[in-house]
């Protein structure tokens, strides 16, 4: 029994990995039905199918769906669980219009397959009143719509086929087999994290060939990005609020991301600057700044084993590493979160050896560099502000962890010459911004968004016909509605992964 736990816990990686597996093949290829769907169309659409519930009514939340578009004919996707349900309900467009259905085939293991391609299997869907006329001819279902919701009702009984035990047992098989052996090859790499710098790499030659390929206009929010970049090309103040020069950098906000703190833009101004004599298109060179930031984080991860196990969560979601593709400043808070973290978790950096070092005197260099690194944690985006609590929370449990008394006291005194550096280095950027446009700078821009911002954003605009997802307080909108009815979490989470 005792070498059987021993051998379970050295195969703790094959466990859980097999485990995962399990549970996704169980989920997508036992536990659900998937959808092959051959259809022509003339305009870009979306195919839905519906299934109903215990009420026998169709929902939003029951549905599965395929977006089509001409050119493209062959679809695939996944369904429910076909054993509770007796209705279906496909809608083959949402407009006016025509289409060329050609098969539908719904099909599960443990289920006979239902096929829809010919005149007599077409010929069970119950059309609604928008279905203007379903014609089959040889080449399949010629569906003419004249309203907006056409749709056919389906009404079935599941019916149960054989079960392909041994051939899901000998994929099963097969699959554990191959998980066990590079879960092996993998065992002696996971003490040191020495996997992180091998998945980083290739992250950063994803993020090269999408910088590199994805047009100017793509990625959300570039063109602010770039336009506020470009200024500091030529500049080191911030602008005045009101200068014609940086008219094109205001959103249908009517803001403009110079009028933020945010020190990302200065910096990306000056790299534009220094790369200038490569003769790069700007949104190019722009993207080589966050490209290059990405690439030090792989070199931190190559050079550094101890930084590994804080940099794995660049892993978590391709969203983290796909800021550093193009131009924001989204990838530089990533990126001194990721810095400024190491530094205060991993208990060999510079800064914690700093803190700790008996000896009195100091390090003045080492003080102003990590002052300057705090204090750019503190010019980035507000919603970063959370981290900087944290690690505030880890730097006081390592100052209580501390168990000589005069230890502690030169800490302290080592990390409050930290803290003032940084307010000074935040003190300089706010200083220079109310220099150039005066203490009354939330006023002035508070009138410029009024004078740029488009009509549904102008903070004079009644709220009845300000954008419907903003301003949801003032709306009525309660915490508890914004959980349960709006799914706030779960469009949170789907947008993160």
């Amino acid at each position: 029994m005792s070498r059987l736990l021993e051998f379970l816990a050295e195969q703790k990686l094959f466990l859980v990995v097999a485990l995962i597996f399990s549970a996704l093949f169980y989920f997508f290829s036992i536990d659900r039905a998937q959808v092959e769907l051959e259809i022509v169309v003339k305009r870009p659409t979306v195919v839905k199918i519906y299934w109903s519930g215990e009420d026998g009514l169709f929902h939003e939340k029951r549905r599965a769906y395929a977006k089509v578009k001409p050119g493209k004919t062959f679809y695939r996707f996944y369904l429910t669980d076909l054993a509770p349900l007796s209705k279906l309900r496909i809608d083959p467009l949402r407009h006016k219009g025509t289409v060329l259905l050609k098969r539908i085939t719904i099909t599960q293991k443990g289920f006979v397959p239902l096929n829809f391609q010919t005149e007599e299997e077409f010929a069970r869907l119950k059309p609604n009143s928008h279905i203007h006329s379903a014609t089959y001819t040889k080449n399949g279902l010629t569906i003419v719509s004249r309203g907006g919701d056409p749709f056919f009702n389906f009404d079935f009984t599941p019916e149960q086929g054989p079960f392909p035990v041994g051939q899901i047992l000998l994929y099963l098989l097969a699959a554990y087999l191959a998980i066990y052996l590079v879960c092996s090859a993998l065992q002696s790499s996971l003490a040191n994290f020495s996997y992180v710098p091998l998945f980083l790499a290739a992250a950063f030659g994803l993020v090269v060939v999408m910088a590199s390929i994805s047009p100017r206009e793509v990625h959300p929010d570039e063109y602010v990005h770039l336009s506020a970049s470009t200024y500091y090309e030529d500049h080191w103040l911030p602008p005045k609020i009101d200068d014609p020069a940086i008219r094109n950098t205001f959103s249908v906000y009517g803001v403009s991301r110079l009028n933020s703190p945010e020190i990302y833009y200065f910096f990306a101004g000056k790299f534009l600057k220094f790369i200038g004599p490569l003769g790069l298109e700007n949104h190019l060179a722009l993207r080589l700044f966050n490209v290059s930031l990405f690439g030090l984080l792989l070199l931190c991860a190559m050079s550094a084993a101890s930084s590994r196990s804080l940099l794995l969560g660049l892993l978590v979601s391709s969203q983290l590493w796909y800021v550093f593709s193009y131009c924001n400043s989204d990838a530089f808070a990533v990126f001194i979160a990721l810095i400024v973290g190491c530094q205060f978790c991993i208990p060999d950096s510079g800064f914690n050896r700093l803190i700790r070092d008996p000896g009195g005197g100091g390090r003045p260099a080492k003080i102003v560099g990590f002052g300057f690194l705090l204090g750019l944690l503190f010019l980035v985006k507000q919603n970063y502000y959370p981290y900087i609590i944290f690690l505030f929370i880890v730097l006081l449990w390592d100052l209580y962890t501390l168990g000589d008394h005069s230890l502690r006291i030169s800490a302290i005194k080592r990390i409050g010459a930290i803290v003032l550096i940084s307010l000074a280095v935040v003190g300089v950027r706010f200083g220079a911004d109310y220099h150039v446009n005066g203490l009354d700078r939330k006023a002035k821009i508070l009138e410029i968004r009024e004078e740029r911002a488009k009509r549904i954003y102008k903070p004079s605009t009644p709220l009845v016909h300000k954008h419907p997802f903003l301003h949801k307080k003032a709306r009525g909108t309660t915490v508890r509605q914004m959980v349960e009815r709006d799914r706030w979490f779960g469009k949170t989470f789907y947008s993160g992964f």
